[in-house]
């Protein structure tokens, strides 16, 4: 177990283990704990602990894991490789430590988690919970999102904007978009958020 874990206003998480201080080159507090896991291993096999350390201070996966893009003053965490209940409550902790102290507008865009069987309609009203908690300024949803997050629609008002998938939602985000905010996008690799990007990133070139 480490010393200590803190999450940088980046989302770079810092291990403080065997008197070491590593800053992962990887975003988010789940980063931490898969780190710890192959530190253990690495200790337990006798490897060089500085190499160790300097690996996952250099450590990159491909894109669309927790990818963050810096477009002007735009940022878009692209996170729409896969998703999964657990994956989706660490984009939600992530865009809540990126945002810091809410001195910028977050909006965040938010696919089906797939593949989740009987328990989908459960674990999506689930999640919709947690966004609304997270209070965005914005919050679009595809896909079961838009059925998970009706009860709260009320609550959310012009908040919410909903389309059945990304292409159909594209035209609706983008008039709402200011090019200055922090968006994330979470969902599984079936309804290819990542088609958004385009849409995003143009928004930077029309208020530039």
């Amino acid at each position: 177990m480490p010393n200590g874990v803190e999450i940088g206003s980046d989302g770079h998480p810092i291990l403080e283990v065997d008197g070491r201080r590593v800053r992962l080159g990887l975003k988010g507090r789940h980063q931490a704990a898969n780190a710890m896991l192959v530190w253990a291993l690495a200790r337990e096999l006798g490897l060089d602990l500085a190499r160790v350390a300097s690996a996952l201070e250099s450590c990159s996966i491909p894109g669309g894991r927790g990818e963050l893009l810096e477009r002007g003053g735009l940022s878009i965490l692209n996170d729409a490789y896969n998703a999964n209940p657990a994956s989706f409550r660490a984009a939600i902790d992530l865009a809540r430590v990126l945002r810091g102290r809410r001195d910028r507008r977050l909006v965040f865009v938010a696919g089906s988690m797939r593949e989740l069987g009987e328990e989908s309609a459960e674990r999506h009203r689930e999640a919709a919970g947690w966004l609304v908690e997270l209070e965005p300024d914005l919050l679009a949803a595809v896909g079961e999102f838009v059925e998970a997050l009706a009860p709260h629609r009320e609550t959310l008002g012009d908040r919410l904007v909903t389309a059945p998938d990304a292409a159909a939602l594209a035209p609706l985000l983008a008039p709402r978009l200011e090019g200055n905010e922090l968006i994330v996008l979470k969902g599984s690799r079936g309804e290819a958020l990542e088609r958004l990007l385009p849409v995003l990133t143009a928004t930077t070139d029309t208020t530039a």
